[in-house]
């Protein structure tokens, strides 16, 4: 389950006490996987939270210019990192993906996806980088309108010497991290919100 997809959980005029009943409730759902996105992992690494087996948390990560934010994710307690290249706007480099789990790639969506084009060699070397520190990718979409368009990446098959589109749609284990979480985790009812 994706927590507040159109808003930050970790933005500064969130309440300390809301983001705790936020993660008692995830707590309470061992059966669930909890996956948190935040521009601001230097703040949650920060706080004094019990991270569950079943809470992910991610950061954004658009191009070269944010890339801080990838050392501030790694001092989060949580099991389960991953970086949201998205939406991708330029190049983002060589980065350090150590105690990274998962990348998600992709341009941006929406009426004005066509206003900051995502250059397929951008997303590219990511791939490779994710190939080289063995991290499951995952080409989310092109620039584009809608999110379910363009959902393949133009890659290099070396066999035939071409360029062709595909699929990329790799996940980490899941059932490990609902299986972890129920181990760990016990029902507490008065912390529920």
């Amino acid at each position: 389950m994706f927590v507040n997809s159109m808003s930050d959980l970790f933005h500064s005029q969130v309440p300390d006490e809301f983001v705790q009943k936020v993660f008692a409730s995830m707590r309470n759902c061992p059966h669930h996987v909890f996956q948190i996105l935040t521009k601001r992992p230097g703040r949650a690494a920060h706080m004094p939270l019990d991270w569950p087996p079943n809470v992910w948390i991610g950061t954004s990560v658009e191009d070269d210019r944010v890339t801080e934010r990838i050392d501030l994710l790694r001092d989060c307690d949580a099991e389960t990192l991953f970086i949201s290249f998205e939406p991708l706007i330029g190049p983002v480099g060589e980065v350090d993906l150590a105690g990274i789990e998962w990348a998600i790639v992709g341009g941006e969506s929406g009426p004005d996806a066509d206003r900051r084009e995502m250059n397929h060699a951008w997303a590219r070397a990511l791939l490779e980088q994710c190939r080289r520190d063995d991290v499951p990718f995952f080409f989310k979409q092109s620039s584009a309108r809608r999110p379910e368009q363009g959902t393949a990446l133009t890659v290099y098959d070396p066999e035939f010497d071409i360029y062709e589109q595909r699929e990329i749609r790799e996940l980490p284990d899941i059932a490990e991290a609902v299986v972890n979480a129920r181990k760990h985790t016990h029902v507490d009812t008065e912390t529920e919100m």
